[in-house]
């Protein structure tokens, strides 16, 4: 129950600044829940899918989406979530050697 609590403030303070809800997460996961930086690594990255999924169909729905926009935004996020995934794993693997 308190992580669904969590959850649910981190979502509603990362729509009232406009902030990540992975800055809010990840360092309560970590610290908090003594999660593995591992499942905080991809467990925000899940999050982040939904939430970009749900924005996405908001705005199609509305008849707001640019699709030339939308498509090279998701390319940019897809290959950065991929590179950033790929990094930490690295950073960790070295730290554990």
């Amino acid at each position: 129950m308190k992580i669904l609590m969590i959850c649910f403030c981190s979502g509603f303070f990362s729509s009232l600044f406009g902030i990540g809800g992975g800055v809010i997460v990840s360092p309560i996961l970590m610290n908090v829940f003594n999660v593995p930086v591992i499942v905080t690594n991809y467990t925000v990255s899940v999050m982040c899918v939904i939430t970009g999924g749900s924005s996405f169909f908001q705005y199609f729905i509305y008849g707001s989406l640019n699709i030339q926009y939308a498509l090279v935004g998701a390319i940019f996020s897809i290959s950065g979530q991929f590179l950033g995934n790929y990094y930490i794993i690295e950073i960790i693997k070295r730290k554990n050697k």
